[in-house]
Parts: C-alpha cells; structure tokens; sequence
C-alpha cells in the first residue's frame, strides 16, 4: 500500500512539474495564422486594384503557398509583387498581375 502511494505521488508530481494540462483538447490550441500589418495592406490594395469577380489563387507547383510573391523582376532591388487571379465568372483562366513598388 506505501508503494502505490509512493508510485502514484511520483506520478502526479510527475504531472504537475511538466506543465501537462489534460483539460485542452489539441483542436482548442490551433489558430488561424496571422498576416502582418504591412501584408494585410498589401493585400488590401492589391485586391481593391484587381477586377470585380477577381479571387486570389497559389499556384500548384509553386515552393510557397502564398497568394502574393514578392519578387525583384526587373533587378533594380526593388521587390514587386506578383498574383495570380482567377475570375469568378471564368474559372478556366487564370491572370497573372505584377504590381511595383510594393514592401512589407
């Protein structure tokens, strides 16, 4: 009896001193990823300068999932921001927009 006692001491203090919060669940420790200000702006502008019905799209094999690549094109070491777009209403074609003088 003094061991189980002893055992189950250890084990709760085992619990305790390594911060284990058994009551969350993992879905309740997810959340949605945040842009940072200087990209919620730019995503702003860039979807107020596109046309009407215009939606965002990653392209499939690209190496970042992101709707926005920021890219020096022209080499004047000013990054300018590359979307492709789709519109609503034609979903088989796919537009390509370049925009400059574009930070983060």
């Amino acid at each position: 009896m003094k061991r189980l006692i002893i055992y189950l001491m250890v084990f709760i203090s085992i619990i305790l001193i390594t911060g284990c919060d058994l009551g969350k669940s993992p879905t309740s420790l997810i959340q949605i990823p945040q842009l940072s200000k200087n990209k919620q702006f730019l995503t702003k502008a860039i979807k107020k300068a596109m046309p009407a019905g215009a939606v965002l799209v990653t392209p499939i094999k690209s190496s970042t999932k992101e709707t926005i690549h920021m890219v020096d094109i022209d080499g004047d070491h000013v990054d300018e921001a590359i979307v492709f777009y789709r519109n609503e209403e034609f979903d088989r074609e796919i537009y390509v927009s370049q925009f400059h003088n574009c930070s983060f």
